[in-house]
């Protein structure tokens, strides 16, 4: 099975969402999946995108990069793939400020959790030999170093069907 990382259609260093975390709830929330009665009672999570992004432009993408390991995606794209999801992801609201104005977006915490990398040395991370990958699998955040997580081929064609303008890149642990 192929998996892949996600960016924006125009990756840059400047076309990334801020998210501010002071106490690192979100963190907790989006990457190990603790409890967070806010963020699970509907209150949006918020955003602000960098200057790269104009009013006029940021409805253009459907996917964005923000500042913490965590996918963020257009209402469209929530609207066409939310459904697909369910099981493997809870979407949140995000508001997005961009200039003077603000965007609605959705934040996904992903409940599909595996172990699926594994620590050779100091610097060396790769797929473990017994990581279960599967056809039914769209998107997937590591169980053990929660900072990583992938979509599979299966997601990747899904988002082609509905022509969401994604970008997938094989997946690589090197950005």
């Amino acid at each position: 099975m192929k998996i892949y990382s996600m960016f924006s259609t125009t990756q840059s260093e400047h076309s990334l969402l801020d998210i501010k975390d002071p106490d690192g709830a979100i963190l907790d929330f989006f990457l190990l999946g603790m409890s967070n009665k806010g963020l699970e009672n509907g209150r949006a999570l918020q955003a602000s995108a960098q200057a790269f992004f104009q009013e006029e432009s940021i409805t253009d993408y459907d996917y964005f990069e923000p500042s913490i390991s965590l996918p963020i995606f257009s209402a469209l794209a929530s609207a066409c793939i939310g459904e697909a999801l369910t099981a493997q992801m809870s979407l949140h609201p995000c508001k997005t400020r961009v200039g003077a104005g603000s965007i609605e977006m959705f934040a996904g915490r992903i409940l599909n959790r595996k172990p699926i990398f594994e620590r050779v040395d100091d610097y060396k991370i790769q797929i473990r030999q017994d990581a279960d990958i599967r056809q039914e699998d769209l998107i997937v955040r590591d169980a053990n170093m929660p900072q990583f997580f992938f979509v599979t081929e299966s997601f990747k064609i899904l988002c082609e069907q509905r022509r969401l303008k994604i970008k997938f890149k094989p997946f690589s642990l090197m950005k």
